[in-house]
Formats: structure tokens, sequence, C-alpha cells
């Protein structure tokens, strides 16, 4: 952890995370964590009530092989797809037609949304520090989301949206960190240069290079005790939990 306090004028964070966090029973768009398939389990009536039988554990392959695709081909451009665009390839890859999988993919995919917003949590000093940061420095959001209106209803849920001054969402902005459009947006909007600004996210890749990578400095939160990915450039500050922050800005 650095000991300098440089004089930022703005402070923009990651969102899932960093600022939210989800329940076990959240059905997010990472295949790949543990408790993504059960947490799609609990989606099974509502989805075969639009699925033709019996397709809902080969869907549930077939997303997660068109998730790997879309994530494969991101680089260098990183443009942000629609959810509706991965769930049809996914139906598409169960033998579902062009016209069918476009309808049902608009409905399987809110359904998801539905219970990934019901199922996010902002925890009580998470939402203490915002408020006390909030009072010294401009705060801006930059969030890797796939679909608009449920990015900008989980914020108003948890009273996000009247935090921030700055929210760039990538499938509104086009571009996914760590593309530097995202970042630079944001910076813009909050009327800062990069080095007047502390970036704060958890993934090493996506948050910090990102950041780093547009001339920010930045704030891992660790939460799980991690070691730093090899190879990487070291993030400024590394956090054990958002309500690090204050005492380090203090």
């Amino acid at each position: 952890m650095s000991a300098r306090s440089p004089g930022y004028r703005a402070l923009l964070f990651d969102l899932f995370r960093t600022v939210l966090l989800f329940t076990p029973q959240a059905p997010t768009g990472q295949v790949h964590e543990p408790t993504w398939r059960g947490a799609m389990a609990g989606l099974r009536a509502q989805f075969e009530a639009i699925l033709p039988p019996p397709q809902f554990e080969p869907f549930l392959d077939a997303l997660v092989a068109a998730s790997d695709d879309i994530a494969r081909a991101r680089a260098p451009e990183y443009r942000e797809l629609p959810i509706e665009e991965r769930y049809q390839r996914a139906l598409r890859r169960i033998g579902c037609a062009d016209a069918q999988a476009a309808d049902m993919a608009a409905r399987l995919s809110e359904i998801q949304l539905a219970a990934q917003v019901a199922n996010s949590v902002l925890p009580a000093d998470h939402a203490a520090a915002l408020d006390d940061l909030g009072a010294r420095y401009r705060l801006g959001l930059v969030s890797n989301f796939d679909h608009g209106p449920a990015a900008r209803a989980v914020l108003a849920r948890h009273g996000l949206d009247r935090r921030f001054a700055s929210i760039a969402i990538s499938i509104e902005v086009g571009r996914r960190k760590p593309h530097p459009q995202i970042f630079r947006r944001a910076l813009r909007e909050l009327g800062v240069e990069a080095s007047q600004a502390l970036f704060i996210g958890d993934s090493p890749r996506e948050d910090v290079g990102g950041a780093s990578a547009v001339g920010m400095d930045t704030a891992w939160v660790n939460a799980a005790g991690k070691a730093w990915p090899e190879g990487l450039a070291a993030p400024t500050y590394v956090l054990s939990s958002l309500g690090d922050l204050t005492s380090v800005l203090a």
C-alpha cells in the first residue's frame, strides 16, 4: 500500500463486487463462478416455460460456450454486446431458428436480469463510505454490464443513482473495461484529468490495468486475499474491503 497522499479530486468505482455484492442466489453473467449454475437452476421453472423441452441443461451448457466465445473475441476493441445477443447465440446452439431465438432471448434474459437485480446487496459499510467520500470528492461509476435498463434498475434499487456524478455503463458507452474509452468518458463527465482521479475496483486486468493505462492511480479491492497476478503493474493501494478506502484517503 502506498504511503503517499495525492490531491485527488475524483474517485471512480467499479460497480459489481466492489460497490455492490451478490447473494449466492444471484444468476450473474459470470458463467464460471462456482455458484452460477445453482443460481440459474433457481430459474428452471421460468426458463422451461419458454425453452423447448427438455432443453434447460443443454441451454446452460450452450450459454457457457457462447459466453466464452464472446469473451475470447473481445480484445483489443472490447466492444460490448447486449445480453440478448449472448442468449441468441446459445439458443442457436441448441437448434432454435433465428426468428424464434430472438424472441426467446429477450424473454429469458429478462428473467435472469430481474433475479440478478433482486439478489444484489449494498453493504451498510459501503453505503457509509460512499456518503463520507461523496462529501469530499466527485464520484463516478464505471461498470461492465450488458443491459442498460437492468443496470439503471440496480442503481435505483440501492439509491446509487443519486450518489454518482458520472455513470458509465459499458452497453451504453459501447466499450468495456479495460478499453480506455469508457474510463475517459467518465473523466470528461467529472471534469478531471486522469492524474486527479483514483479508480477503485476488484478486477486486476479490467479495473486496475485499464485505469492505470489511462493514467489513474488505482485501488484493488482484494476481499478474498488473493495473490496479485504476475506480469501486471501493481495497484497504488490494496484494500481488504471498500470501507478501508476512507482511512487510506484520510
